[in-house]
């Protein structure tokens, strides 16, 4: 809590304020009851149930004032004359289990510039200037009261001009013989003014705000009652509803009609009423007080990204957390993280390949959300569209360095596999089948096999035992899953002691199966070599058997979706995007170098300031335009920023440049603390006092990988791709895995005589495994060798993916078919290779029996430390976008208290 005495201006009883000689006209204006109800919930809703406030009735009162003289303790002596239009909603107001009728006061403006300071801090009330306001003694069609305010009909980035806001006027006879006003409900027993008085002398209820010091959101919101006194009321006269007239004009900027529900053109009262009275308003007390909970968010990669995006994706969230993200260098995305490179075409530079697969279903659903969030026109921004950033496919290829496979899946609806069946559906079929004999499976192996040896026949080599391998791997796993099934005391989680290879021995594979790409391929997907050996592959079972059921069966359309520009484009930039619109404090170099748990609470982090902003900046603006694409910079923008050493490279564990320093406490800058750093970042940073399942994530076993991209005269299908593919898996070590990047092409900027043709490639790096990335020598080593190594292989292996491609009479691909700028001495030269050796970049392994050392994303132990990213134990438990949003998701829903609806749990394949 926020000691409200500590807030500038703010005070803990503010003094009464006297208006006397107040000539007031009094008109009920009709509204629907639903949006009066929906604007006291905005307004109240925060509160519940501390204070349940309704709206009564079917209208609200626009009272017209003329005050001639307004007095007040403070902040000034003496008195002024000023005049005001003001909406008062009648409202119950439910606490302790008593129940009180008050006014909400939604919008009030009056012409005085001291009644708007005195109306918005003491009394909370949602006072704004009127530019003008025209209150006759007999208001009349030649002669209206009128209200004018400086406001906007539409949206459209045109400078606000002064506009009429509402007219009252009345035509002949308007005043009745009779004071009767039956629908004010007034107490018939009491004399009309006596009654009138009472009817107004009631609290007055209105949430107070102090907002954040970006403006962006409220800090600490309360829920304000004073009570309002009428100490004399005389002159008081009923008017003829009917002789009535009100006009509420329609204002973008003033949205009265949303807010009040009137019917659009001229109103007419329901009553009205002039009187002159003299009132107060008493000692302000606060009914509820809510701070929202600030939550520090550690990391800026998809894990760190998603929690934010979770805690905020709704106004009741918004006004519930205040978020910060605290994110090291100039851009977001960690291991997902893509730039351009101005000095070479604008080109994108990934730091490895990038595909979603299309069981990642809360990953899909929440970039959904973000493109039909974010605010990007098509045609004039790219990607603008969901459809744009991602394209589906359902083709893949398996190679075993000599011949290739291509498949092609089935096409699912969308939204087909969102709510995969679990693991008991899967025994109830699997139990039907058995029942019909054990020859199932063989079967079924012997149906496939003859279905995949006649699939794409002119695309196999005659030489090729792919097809039959591929048969044999389906009949394999089968016969694992019923063995799995038919046991109703086992799940998934008892394969993972166990080697994905073992497995498959044990249920009859091949030596052949277990040494060929399609088996492989699980492996290089996740770049299970432990060390990076590739004489080590490890891979946990039960995993590998849970992935590759939801690839093959489980996926929402299309078995993976391609990116149409980079995957900082993709997602990373609309993501930005949306947090700031939502509010959300991102603060960009950022490098988190502490983080102490002490008595299971996160206690203090401490963060250093990789660099100052430069004189007159007042926020680091990270993207920039190339084309029609919002992208990040492949350098920060030195222009931005003060104290940046030149070349700084502000991912490096090698440097450790720091401008300025800063700590944040428990209870003082954050209540939670949602740790979205890398594993290895995480064991170097943790400090605790002796907590196992904390000391555990350092022994979380991590991978270096490289990233290869190559650029061609011609296109890939014109050096003889695999036919109908856009990704070859099972590969020669280390580049196993390739992709086809042609139609990215298009978002670079080469000149004349452009590229064609663009291959990515990357896979696990064994040299680097033991290097200390924080010994800068040693690192340019490893990566000037690993430059070498991959070009060099790009040379000698890609003319088996590429063979028109390949110098006359040999193997190896041909110098000729790399582009290169003119005048470039080498065309190897221009090609990109990025070698993943900091902390941050390193992969997560899934070997087998490691889950036991990674934490749950939420623990009671520990209540105010929560972890999001790919590393926790999550349910999807595979290192990928899909588990760093699960993760986050499930932290989320702890804060929150909500149900989240996440698509995949440990239960469910």
């Amino acid at each position: 809590m926020i000691p409200r005495s500590a807030l500038p201006g703010s005070l803990d009883l503010p003094p009464p304020y006297l208006l006397e000689g107040v000539r007031t006209l009094l008109l009920a204006v009709p509204c629907a009851p639903d949006a009066l109800q929906g604007t006291v919930a905005r307004a109240f809703g925060w509160a519940l149930p501390a204070a349940e406030v309704r709206a009564l009735g079917a209208f609200a009162l626009l009272a017209l004032t003329d005050v001639s003289r307004a007095s007040c303790a403070l902040p000034t002596r003496g008195s002024e004359r000023y005049r005001e239009a003001s909406w008062f909603l009648p409202v119950t107001c439910t606490e302790g289990g008593r129940t009180t009728v008050g006014f909400h006061v939604p919008a009030l403006y009056p012409d005085s510039a001291v009644a708007v300071c005195l109306g918005r801090e003491f009394f909370g009330l949602p006072k704004k200037p009127a530019h003008a306001i025209a209150f006759p003694e007999e208001p009349s069609p030649d002669d209206p009261a009128r209200v004018e305010v400086l406001g906007a009909q539409v949206f459209d980035g045109s400078p606000w001009r002064v506009q009429p806001l509402l007219t009252v006027s009345a035509g002949s006879a308007p005043w009745l013989p009779s004071v009767l006003l039956p629908d004010l409900a007034l107490d018939a027993s009491l004399p009309l003014e006596e009654a009138l008085s009472r009817f107004l002398s009631v609290p007055l209820y209105q949430r107070r705000e102090v907002p954040t010091p970006d403006g962006a959101a409220a800090a600490l919101r309360e829920l304000v009652r004073c009570r309002a006194t009428v100490l004399s009321l005389q002159g008081l006269q009923a008017g003829d509803p009917t002789s009535w007239t009100v006009t509420v004009e329609s204002l973008a900027s003033d949205p009265l009609h949303a807010m009040l529900g009137l019917a659009a053109g001229p109103l007419t009262p329901l009553a009205v009423a002039r009187f002159t009275m003299d009132f107060r308003l008493g000692e302000g007390a606060v009914v509820a007080s809510h701070r929202r909970s600030r939550v520090l968010v550690l990391g800026g990669g998809m894990g760190g990204l998603a929690a934010a995006l979770a805690l905020t994706d709704t106004p009741s969230r918004r006004e519930r957390f205040e978020v910060t993200v605290l994110a090291q260098g100039h851009r977001l995305g960690g291991k997902g993280a893509s730039w351009r490179n101005p000095d070479a075409g604008d080109r994108i530079e990934e730091h490895g390949i990038h595909v979603i697969f299309g069981f990642y279903h809360n990953f899909l659903r929440l970039l959904r959300g973000v493109f039909n969030e974010v605010r990007r026109e098509p045609g004039k921004d790219f990607p603008a569209t969901f459809e744009e950033a991602f394209s589906a496919r359902w083709d893949l290829a398996f190679a075993d360095g000599r011949h290739a496979l291509p498949l092609r899946l089935a096409r699912s609806a969308p939204g087909w596999g969102a709510r995969p069946p679990g693991l008991a559906d899967l025994k109830a079929v699997v139990g039907a089948l058995v029942d019909k004999g054990s020859g199932v499976a063989a079967g079924l192996g012997h149906v496939l096999k003859g279905a995949l040896s006649a699939l794409l026949p002119d695309a196999l080599h005659p030489e090729s035992t792919l097809a039959e391998q591929l048969a044999e791997f389906v009949v394999v796993f089968a016969r694992g899953i019923l063995a799995l099934a038919v046991d109703l005391t086992r799940s998934f989680d008892d394969l993972d002691p166990l080697d994905f290879r073992a497995w498959l021995r044990q249920h009859g594979a091949s030596d052949a199966l277990l040494e060929g790409p399609i088996v492989q391929v699980p492996y290089d997907a996740v770049f299970a070599y432990q060390g990076g050996d590739f004489t080590q592959p490890r891979l946990a079972a039960g995993l590998a058997v849970r992935g590759l059921l939801r690839l093959a069966i489980f996926y929402d359309e299309a078995v993976y979706h391609v990116m149409n520009a980079g995957m900082g484009e993709c997602v990373f930039a609309p993501v930005y995007e949306v947090l700031k619109a939502r509010g959300v404090r991102v603060e960009l170099l950022r490098r988190v170098t502490s983080l102490e748990l002490r008595g299971g609470r996160a206690r203090r982090v401490r963060v250093q300031r990789q660099a100052l902003l430069a004189p007159g900046v007042a926020e680091y603006q990270p993207l920039v335009r190339v084309g029609t694409t919002p992208c990040w910079t492949r350098k920060p923008d030195a222009s931005q920023l003060a104290g940046l050493p030149a070349g700084a490279n502000l991912y490096a564990d090698s440097e450790h440049a720091s401008a300025a320093e800063d700590e944040y406490i428990d209870g003082e800058h954050f209540d939670h603390v949602v740790c979205a750093l890398p594993a290895p970042v995480t064991a170097r940073v943790l400090t605790h006092d002796g907590v196992t399942e904390l000391a555990r994530i350092s022994r979380i076993a991590t991978v270096a990988t490289v990233q290869v991209q190559t650029w061609h005269t011609r296109s890939t299908a014109q050096l003889g791709w695999v036919p109908g593919s856009l990704a070859v898996g099972g590969f020669r070590q280390p580049l196993n895995t390739f992709v086809v990047g042609d139609r990215l092409l298009a978002q670079e900027h080469f000149g004349p005589n452009p590229p064609a043709g663009l291959l990515y490639a990357c896979g696990p790096w064994p040299a680097a495994w033991a290097l200390d990335p924080s010994d800068a020598v040693a690192r340019v080593q490893e990566e000037t060798y690993a430059r070498s190594q991959c070009l060099r292989f790009v040379v000698d292996e890609l003319g088996v993916v590429l063979p028109r491609g390949r110098s006359a009479g040999l193997a190896a691909l041909s110098r000729g078919a790399f582009w290169a700028p003119p005048a470039t001495p080498d065309p190897l030269e221009f090609q990109y290779v990025r070698l993943n050796i900091d902390r941050s970049d390193r992969y997560v392994l899934a070997l087998p029996g490691a889950l036991v050392d990674r934490p749950r994303p939420t623990n009671p132990a520990r209540p105010n430390l929560h972890f999001a990213g790919d590393w926790t134990r999550n349910g999807v438990d595979i290192p990928c976008m899909e588990g760093a949003v699960v993760s986050a998701l499930q932290v989320a829903e702890h804060l929150t208290g909500e149900d989240l609806d996440l698509l995949a749990t440990k239960d469910w394949i």
